[in-house]
């Protein structure tokens, strides 16, 4: 048994399935997913705000990257609100069951 991510976007449907979080988030960033106009919801402010002046409001020394890889899934999903979804999946004897 072993875990994959599938990685989603709510307009262009699956986008990859990726071995670990870190993977993802690699992959999001480096296929331009996220990047310097990306928005990230906040459920403490009831809105969205740039995500790169976010993490650089935190620290300006933390990159996006380290930032994303440093959140939970779940939050990475709520911070993008359903816009890009990481699934966590089970692989068992080489099926991943959807439901």
């Amino acid at each position: 048994m072993s875990i994959v991510y599938r990685i989603s976007e709510d307009n262009h449907g699956d986008l990859a399935i990726t071995e670990t979080f870190e993977r993802a988030i690699e992959f999001l960033i480096n296929e331009n997913w996220i990047n310097e106009d990306t928005e990230i919801y906040l459920p403490s402010y009831d809105t969205d705000i740039n995500l790169y002046e976010y993490v650089n409001n935190i620290d300006q020394d933390l990159s996006v990257y380290d930032w994303l890889n440093n959140i939970t899934r779940d939050d990475f999903n709520q911070f993008f609100d359903g816009q890009i979804f990481i699934e966590k999946l089970i692989l068992s004897n080489g099926i991943i069951r959807l439901r």
